[in-house]
């Protein structure tokens, strides 16, 4: 069975095997979106896709070594994607989450945010949220 975990404002999607019993506790983080590919464009367009399922996409942006063309051939991709989600769910029981990240070691590198806590980074000057605006 898949369920969602929400900590601190971010969301971790598990899924939980029980093939056996020792097995039947253990969980297995999954992936909001992964892919391996090296080409940027192609990251872009699944993550503006996979964003666009749960709101509309307001900003995606490069981060990290490859913003600042200080890449090497083994670096990942790091992606900041701001989105909106629906009105509706916004105001229902269960919000959507703030913050979406992949596990570590999945590629790529992202980092989700719905623009409400995005402006509550912009307004703690949060550097990553800050660079973001100038592009």
């Amino acid at each position: 069975t898949a369920t969602t975990a929400t900590t601190a404002a971010t969301t971790t999607v598990t899924t939980k095997t029980a093939s056996s019993a020792t097995e039947a506790a253990a969980t297995e983080a999954v992936a909001f979106y992964a892919n391996d590919s090296n080409s940027c464009s192609e990251l872009f367009k699944g993550l503006f896709t996979r964003v666009s399922e749960i709101g509309r996409v307001l900003l995606v942006s490069l981060t990290g070594s490859r913003r600042f063309n200080l890449h090497v051939g083994e670096s990942d991709h790091d992606f900041y994607i701001v989105y909106a989600a629906p009105t509706a769910s916004v105001l229902s029981v269960n919000p959507p989450a703030h913050t979406i990240k992949n596990p570590p070691g999945v590629k790529p590198d992202i980092t989700v945010l719905e623009v409400q806590r995005y402006c509550q980074l912009v307004a703690q000057s949060d550097p990553r949220a800050v660079e973001c605006l100038f592009m």
